[in-house]
């Protein structure tokens, strides 16, 4: 080792001074004082055991213990072991003063990395050289793992408000809230029946007729039976695959500049799949079609149309009527109250005496006087059941 590092401290050194004449050849074996020499003696009367070879690339192989100066990488290597070239490893000298940088050569190859030498000690520091080209960027790196997180920053000041966005769409209407507290009884007012004509049309208990106030039944379809009970008398109407249509009307009853109001009573069969079913007041005849055309305000259950809800329709006598859904749901073997007020500017439809919609638009003519309906189709012909059990009518 100390061999080695005393030939690299003398060539080094020469080398750097361009003394090129007497590195053709060197001497492995030979003393400190003769390699010392070399610097100052001619090539042809320098010997001494074994010349060292100075090549331009390491040869593939080697005697152990043999050495030689590659001039291309300008390094020392010695064998070890055999057919194994090994860089050298030098004294660390005095770090001398920093020459005027050159302009940067083209880089040599990268020589076999050396045995680890003992670690020298720390040279002075020399001045800094100039900065160097920036390299080529390498290869981006793992993402390391993230850090823990700041401490929240201060609010910043709140920003201007900004436009208003465009309204969004309508969400379905939510359930119906519970029944608030009756409130208290008002004041009674007076009640004027001068001028108010009534009209009544009621099943008789027990039996298949009528008794009625001015007003006249018409049968549509086959003839109803008596099915009373506890919610009072009624009138059966059956449909079948025979009759798919059943109910009746009557004469021709108001009209809606009178101000009428008609209220009825209902129930529905055991079975409402795959029905349709009319009740109220139409210039034509209700049962053939979910949206008939007419002068009309009437109550409509059609599952063809897909209601679940009694629903609240009106027709002005021409295409597409207006049927809006109440908050009612029609149930099967179900007692309902049904009303409708028209006076030429609305016509409102209350069940079980609650108001539940009030129609404006595509109102039936207020001159036109309409008959009142009760009609139950089967959709398809079957066995069908709907019953009615009594009508009042009122108006100027």
């Amino acid at each position: 080792m100390g061999k080695w590092l005393a030939m690299i401290a003398v060539l080094v050194p020469a080398l750097a001074l361009g003394q090129t004449r007497h590195t053709a050849r060197y001497h492995y074996g030979c003393s400190l004082d003769q390699i010392q020499r070399q610097a100052t003696t001619p090539y042809n009367e320098f010997t001494c055991q074994e010349d060292m070879r100075v090549v331009s690339a390491n040869p593939g192989t080697c005697r152990q213990g043999e050495e030689i100066w590659n001039s291309t990488t300008n390094i020392l290597y010695v064998c070890e072991p055999a057919n194994a070239w090994q860089a050298a490893p030098g004294a660390v000298g005095n770090t001398g003063a920093t020459g005027a940088a050159g302009a940067i050569g083209n880089t040599g190859a990268t020589g076999a990395v050396g045995a680890a030498g003992d670690t020298g000690a720390t040279g002075a520091a020399g001045a800094i050289g100039n900065t160097g080209a920036t390299g080529a960027a390498g290869a981006v790196g793992n993402t390391g793992a993230t850090g823990a997180a700041g401490a929240a920053g201060n609010t910043g000041a709140t920003g201007a408000v900004g436009n208003t966005g465009a309204t969004g769409a309508v969400g379905n209407t939510g359930a119906t809230g519970a029944v608030g507290n009756t409130g208290a009884t008002g004041a009674v007012g007076s009640f004027d029946l001068e001028g108010v004509r009534f009209e009544e049309l009621l099943a008789d208990p027990g039996a298949t007729t009528v008794t009625s106030l001015y007003l006249t039944q018409s049968v549509i379809g086959l003839t109803p039976i008596s099915s009373d009970d506890a919610d009072g008398p009624w009138h059966a109407y059956v449909a079948s695959a025979i009759v798919p249509t059943v109910g009746f009307n009557t004469n021709t009853a108001a009209r809606p500049d009178w101000g009428y109001s008609s209220a009825w009573r209902v129930q529905t069969g055991s079975s409402i799949a795959a029905i349709r079913f009319w009740t109220g007041q139409s210039s034509v005849v209700l049962g053939s079609a979910d949206d008939p055309t007419g002068n009309l305000a009437a109550f409509r259950y059609s599952t063809g149309a897909g209601d679940t809800k009694w629903m609240c329709c009106v027709n002005d006598n021409a295409a597409g009527g207006t049927c809006t859904a109440t908050s009612v749901t029609v149930a099967a073997s179900t007692s309902y109250t049904l009303r409708i007020d028209c006076d030429g500017v609305n016509c409102k439809c209350y069940v079980n005496k609650v108001l539940e919609i009030t129609q404006a638009v595509n109102l039936p003519t207020a001159t036109v006087a309409t008959p009142w309906y009760f009609v139950l189709t089967a959709t398809p012909a079957a066995v069908k059941t709907a019953k009615w059990g009594r009508l009042a009518l009122t108006h100027e």
